[in-house]
């Protein structure tokens, strides 16, 4: 790197530091000041010459300032770099430093300083600010850094301890292996911070909303201590008026007291005149009032009365209603004894038709009886109906039979096999029919084993008769056989048995139809009989209801008569309250009269009261022609105590109006009291607010000062790292001779 490009981005890192003002050339840092504000940001021990400045030379123009200032900062730095890092610096010349425009000294001051701001406590805070430069920049200050630990013209002397841990470091560091493992490290752990800049952009940007909201109470905190100021000129002024207004209060009230005692005296002497008059007055005033009670309470007495007669007129009509009631009363009976037959007819036609109902159940019995014989003739019918085919087929047989026979008794000789064959097929027959009547007579049909009884005994003749039959076909067949001429004879005989058991199953056939027709016509019957019993069912149902409704109407009838009995009672105890109401209306009548004739003779005894109050007046006015002088002094007394008395309503007037302005002073402190109190109430929610909004400042300072130290631990432990491959790299690339080695080792020490 040339010097140039050394000192541009030492520059651009300066300018980063947030410095008074940007710097751009090699002047700015003759003065030394630059050099004490970022020594002074990497360890706030060391003086700031811009604050502390002793002496007041501010800008330092003089050369001898400058060097004072260069010296002091490169002893402090020397100071740190012992104390702190336990290293030593090369010496600078610092006259020519202060002399000189050329940036070479200034760059290696600056390279100092970053070393130093590179293994501060503060290097969080140093290694953030690099990382938001430019990567151009940033690689530029590795370099240096770099160049700083290799190099011999800015190497920094290492105590003996650092050197021997040095060596040991790099007898360990040969090793090649984990290099590529080391940068992955190093390129993940800068995705990690670009992550945390992200999350702490974030939260400065909620963190300035907050502080708006802040800025915005403030503000309205402000306004409310300047109508607070405001209010409290007011209170000054009115308590200021409050106070003049007490003054003048003082000042009436002293006039007011000295008229109210010359007041006072003459009253004294005035109602001391007049209050022998007003006695004899009062009195008579109260005889007059005690008259004018008893009248009240006569009047109230009548309206009483009155009152009462109303109830005696209501009480009359309630009476004139029960009478109507009463010759009522007979109809009633009349209505009771025809409801009573009606009723009595009502239990006759129940008991018919109960009697109906038990034929109307008998019939109904009847009538599930007659429909399972019907049904059981159905399924004899059945029966005799497949015995029926059953002898059809018999019958179509023995034809067939017969016309064998009449060709075997041409061929008698060939044919007597199919002879013995045929017996061997009756037999079989036989065996079948057995069989049928064996299942005719199995428990499994238990459900009809009343119905099938006569019609398997039926069967069971037939059977037998067919025995008979096939034991006289054999003897036939065997006379046959002997005399063959008698075939035909016993052939006819064989069909004429035969047609009768046809008719006769024809005949059994037709009865049961018979039967079944009649007992169609019998459910016909049973269903409209039923029909009629249900129809007379409802016509009771109704009986009923009426019967029940009379019995209500029964008892209404007694309640009735019970209600007449107690209107009688009722009203006989009211004709004796109405006479006994009379006698002492009439006993009232006598009193009221009695108190109007008291009334007139009170009349007249208050008009001789007034009349002797007249002539006493007369004569006072008599006395007053007597006492002119007096009583024209007395009037002038008057005058003057009506004119006090109008001074002292003005007076009074003033005094009000004063309280008024009184009371509206007080209305309005306690206004500004409440507005006060307002005030100081918001002024605690303004607090707990600025104390919420310093609380989470503090948590958000606390938390960024935990991310900084550890990007700070990130950074250093990316630049150590950093720092490690590239002397890992150029001692592989590099590898001395054992000679080599020996050389180097003795120029270091």
């Amino acid at each position: 790197m040339d010097q140039n490009e050394e000192f541009e981005t030492l520059l651009e890192w300066v300018n980063d530091l947030n410095l008074l003002s940007p710097v751009s050339k090699v002047h700015s840092f003759n003065d030394g000041v630059i050099f004490s504000k970022i020594l002074f940001q990497i360890d706030p021990e060391c003086t700031d010459l811009d604050h502390k400045n002793e002496e007041g030379l501010n800008p330092y123009s003089d050369w001898i300032d400058r060097v004072k200032n260069l010296k002091k900062v490169y002893k402090e730095l020397l100071y740190f770099y012992l104390n702190k890092l336990g290293k030593n610096l090369d010496p600078i010349n610092i006259i020519t430093l202060s002399r000189n425009n050329k940036p070479d000294l200034v760059c290696q001051f600056l390279k100092y300083l970053l070393y130093a701001s590179m293994y501060c406590e503060r290097k969080s805070k140093f290694v953030k600010k690099i990382t938001r430069l430019s990567k151009k920049t940033q690689l530029s200050i590795m370099k240096i850094i770099k160049n700083l630990m290799e190099s011999k013209n800015g190497q920094v002397t290492l105590t003996n301890k650092q050197k021997e841990n040095e060596n040991e470091k790099r007898k360990k560091e040969n090793e090649n292996t984990n290099e590529k493992e080391l940068l992955k490290n190093i390129f993940q752990l800068k995705e990690t911070v670009d992550q945390q800049k992200e999350e702490l952009n974030k939260k400065t940007k909620t963190l300035k909303e907050q502080s708006k909201i802040i800025q915005q109470s403030t503000d309205k905190i402000k306004e409310m201590k300047e109508e607070k100021t405001e209010i409290t000129k007011k209170i000054k002024s009115l308590e200021k008026e409050n106070d003049q207004m007490y003054n003048h209060l003082k000042k009436y009230e002293t006039k007011y007291e000295k008229l109210k005692k010359s007041h006072l005296t003459l009253g004294q002497e005035l109602e001391s005149k007049y209050d022998q008059e007003l006695e004899k007055i009062m009195i008579e005033n109260t005889r007059l009032k005690e008259t004018e009670k008893q009248k009240l309470r006569l009047e109230y007495e009548i309206i009483e009365l009155n009152e009462q007669l109303e109830e005696f007129k209501k009480l009359e009509t309630l009476h004139k209603l029960y009478k109507e009631k009463i010759e009522q009363i007979p109809q009633l009976k009349d209505s009771l004894i025809l409801l009573e037959k009606r009723n009595e007819e009502l239990l006759s036609q129940i008991e018919q038709l109960n009697d109906q109902l038990e034929k109307n159940s008998q019939l109904q019995n009847n009538y599930e009886v007659t429909k399972d014989e019907n049904q059981e003739l159905k399924i004899e019918n059945q029966h005799y109906k497949s015995s029926y085919e059953r002898t059809k087929n018999e019958l179509n047989e023995a034809i067939k039979s017969r016309n064998e026979g009449l060709v075997k008794y041409e061929e008698l000789s060939r044919k007597n096999t199919l002879i013995n064959n045929e017996l061997i097929e009756l037999k079989e027959q036989l065996k079948i029919n057995n069989i049928c009547n064996d299942n005719s007579n199995n428990p499994n049909n238990n459900n009809n084993n009343s119905e099938n009884n006569n019609f398997s005994m039926s069967v069971h003749w037939e059977n037998e008769f067919l025995k008979k039959q096939l034991t006289k076909l054999q003897s036939e067949f065997d006379k046959f056989i002997k005399l063959g001429q008698m075939q035909e004879t016993t052939e006819n005989e064989h069909e004429d048995r035969l047609k009768q058991l046809l008719k006769n199953t024809q005949d059994s056939k037709l009865k049961v139809e018979q039967q079944l027709i009649s007992m169609g016509k019998k459910n016909i019957q049973l269903e409209s009989q039923l029909e009629t019993t249900k129809s007379e069912l409802e016509i009771i149902k109704g009986t009923l209801e009426l019967k029940n409704q009379d019995n209500s109407s029964q008892n209404i009838i007694k309640s009735l008569e019970d209600k007449l009995i107690q209107s009688t009672n009722s009203k006989k105890i009211l004709l004796k309250k109405l006479t006994d109401q009379e006698k002492n209306k009439e006993n009232l009548m006598l009193q009221l009269k009695n108190s109007l004739e008291e009334k007139v003779k009170l009349n007249q005894q208050f008009q001789n009261s007034q009349n002797k109050l007249f002539e006493t007046e007369k004569l006072v006015i008599s006395s007053k022609n007597r006492e002119k002088n007096a009583a024209l002094k007395i009037t002038e007394y008057r005058k003057s105590i009506k004119n006090c008395l109008l001074k002292i309503q003005k007076k009074e007037q003033t005094i009000n109006h004063f309280s008024m302005k009184l009371k509206q002073s007080e209305q309005i402190k306690q206004h500004l009291e409440k507005r006060l109190l307002e005030n100081a109430k918001k002024r605690g929610q303004i607090i707990c607010q600025n104390k919420d909004s310093q609380y989470w400042k503090k948590k958000f300072l606390e938390k960024t000062n935990n991310l900084e130290k550890e990007n700070q631990l990130i950074t250093s432990s990316i630049y150590s790292l950093g720092s490690e491959i590239l002397r890992i790299r150029n001692q592989n690339f590099n590898k001395p001779t054992q000679n080599k080695r020996k050389r180097y080792f003795y120029e270091k020490n």
